[in-house]
């Protein structure tokens, strides 16, 4: 039993940090340590649990998405200047590690932006509501995923010493 709750806890906690980093999608970790805890436990408790925890994180994926997307599109920010700083991000990634990811799509969303608006002065503006936004859909993933990760906690607690 103690060896299960080792690795539910692992998975959670790598799920946890992948909400935080971006480097990894967090939500497999979580549902995969969730489920492993619901099928090793049993009981209505433990099913209604990973039950709730699947819906959440699958609305926390949409509105990570959904939320900063608004906020971009209210900006005039189009959707091929993410998609090329997600590729500098991937390529930054591989050529300067750790400080990479970020800084290659700062990189690609600035020199994107400076080319479409033919100004580098107003491309500031667009990088920085395009932060903003990473920002948003960072921490409403985070936020959620550390919510449920909190109440797992609890709820085992509970049920382990009633």
């Amino acid at each position: 039993m103690i060896l299960m709750y080792i690795i539910v806890a692992l998975l959670l906690a790598v799920g946890v940090t992948g909400a935080l980093v971006q480097i990894w999608p967090s939500t497999p970790f979580l549902l995969v340590g969730f489920l492993i805890w619901a099928i090793y436990l049993g009981g209505v408790t433990a099913w209604v649990f990973f039950a709730l925890s699947t819906v959440l994180l699958i609305a926390t994926m949409v509105l990570k998405f959904l939320i900063p997307g608004k906020q971009l599109k209210n900006a005039g920010i189009p959707n091929s200047t993410l998609l090329l700083g997600g590729v500098g991000a991937v390529a930054g990634f591989f050529l300067i590690p750790v400080v990479g990811l970020p800084l290659g799509f700062l990189l690609s969303v600035a020199v994107a932006e400076g080319v479409r608006l033919n100004d580098y002065a107003k491309a500031k503006d667009s990088v920085i509501t395009t932060l903003k936004a990473t920002g948003v859909s960072v921490l409403i993933e985070f936020s959620i995923s550390f919510a449920l990760v909190l109440a797992w906690a609890i709820v085992s607690l509970f049920l382990a010493f009633g």
